[in-house]
């Protein structure tokens, strides 16, 4: 009873922690095109999504490597050395990637500042990764709710009296390193028992054995992202506001998505470690059609009342992108799906196998993306999300069944 009590206690908290936290980015784009206006939303709509690209950097292996590690070689510890050398090498990818590219001022400041932002979310995350492995995800759900919903407020505040997006941003870095220094990393120290002397080869080992994960982490938010860079390559700001907005609705497939799976991951690991290829197959299955379902509704009320509901929100005039809502929130299923796929060939330590489908699905995203911007604006933008993650979607799938039907591993 006590068991089921704590499994209830870390889905709740957990699921109100990733709701919280993946939603922020919504509201932080209706503060922005509300209270500064669409051209800045725009500008901050595409250096989010550089600073959540770069994030891969910082997170590396992240989590999913940390919490499936069923050997338990690399100690807590280390998994903490190796998370504070990735995150000082995202700043400074991030400082290089702004000097080469001659952004202005402004762009420049906002990026770095988005950056700094994100190195604090994903130092936090070992820490979450330590708890969730003691089954204590509960903690980790309580630091991100307090997180998003006063990083929020903060936002907003820092937005209406300094009409600037820099020092918006900058007031997230501020709310993030004070919940990291006095809630974090407080909790988290009780389970850090292990006093023995860092071994530096575990530390390193993580960039070495996890390269495929972040690779793939890497590649697939490029793909994601793919249309947006093509709009900022070819469109305006405003242009990239407005494909930022139909793109919001898709948050809610995502994180339907990780309410399911994080709490499930576990599960995932014993089921793979014992060799039930009967439960592992129904675990992911079930997974997979509450996806559909959901996704299916998503669909059909975006198509009934997503262009009212958005223009509702952002103030903007949405009702010529009602197909292009819909034909995102289709290709994002797709996604969905293929992510659950991706837990299990993760766990089953199958990832360069993945990076093959993420390297075919990058060069045509690139291509795709680029062209269909140019000649379709943002219906083509719209087209390349649907054509590349239903590509991505059939590639993962091919793999997965393969490998399950060789399981259990040799």
């Amino acid at each position: 009873m006590e068991q089921k009590t704590l499994f209830k206690k870390n889905f709740a908290w957990n699921s109100l922690g990733i709701g919280f936290n993946s939603l922020s980015s919504l509201f932080f784009l209706i503060i922005i095109t509300r209270v500064i206006g669409v051209y800045e939303a725009g500008l901050f709509t595409i250096t989010f999504s550089m600073a959540l690209v770069l994030n891969t950097i910082a997170l590396y292996a992240g989590r999913l490597f940390q919490v499936t590690d069923t050997q338990y070689v690399v100690r807590d510890r280390e998994y903490i050395v190796n998370r504070a050398i990735s995150c000082l090498a995202m700043l400074l990818v991030a400082l290089l990637l702004v000097l080469i590219q001659g952004y202005s001022m402004e762009r420049a400041l906002i990026l770095l500042s988005l950056c700094l932002f994100r190195v604090l979310e994903s130092f936090a995350d070992v820490y979450y990764g330590i708890l969730q492995r003691q089954e204590k995800l509960y903690i980790s759900g309580i630091s991100l709710t307090v997180k998003a919903t006063v990083g929020i407020l903060v936002f907003l505040f820092a937005s209406m009296f300094t009409n600037s997006i820099l020092w918006a941003c900058f007031s997230l870095v501020l709310v993030n390193l004070l919940v990291l220094v006095c809630y974090d990393i407080r909790q988290c120290k009780v389970y850090v028992k292990d006093k023995s002397p860092l071994l530096f080869k575990n530390v390193f080992s993580v960039f070495k054995d996890g390269f495929f994960i972040f690779a793939n982490a890497f590649l697939a938010l490029y793909i994601l992202n793919a249309p947006r860079f093509a709009i900022d390559n070819h469109l305006s700001y405003d242009m990239q506001a407005i494909f930022g907005y139909i793109m919001m609705p898709a948050t809610v497939i995502v994180l339907f998505t990780q309410f399911i799976l994080m709490p499930f991951m576990n599960q995932i690991r014993v089921t793979y470690e014992f060799q039930n290829k009967r439960k592992l197959q129904n675990i992911i299955f079930k997974i997979g059609a509450l996806i559909l379902a959901f996704g299916v509704l998503a669909c059909v009320l975006a198509y009934l009342l997503g262009p009212e509901v958005l223009g509702f929100i952002y103030g903007v005039d949405l009702y010529a992108q009602r197909l292009h809502l819909v034909l995102i929130l289709v290709g994002n299923i797709f996604y969905a799906i293929s992510y659950v796929l991706l837990i299990l060939l993760t766990t089953m330590r199958k990832t360069w196998i993945q990076f093959i489908i993420f390297a075919i699905t990058l060069i045509l995203a690139y291509f795709i993306s680029d062209y269909l911007v140019v000649s379709r604006q943002i219906e083509g933008a719209s087209m390349a999300v649907l054509i590349t993650l239903g590509v991505q979607f059939v590639l993962y799938v091919l793999v997965a069944t393969i490998y399950m039907v060789r399981f259990p591993p040799a």
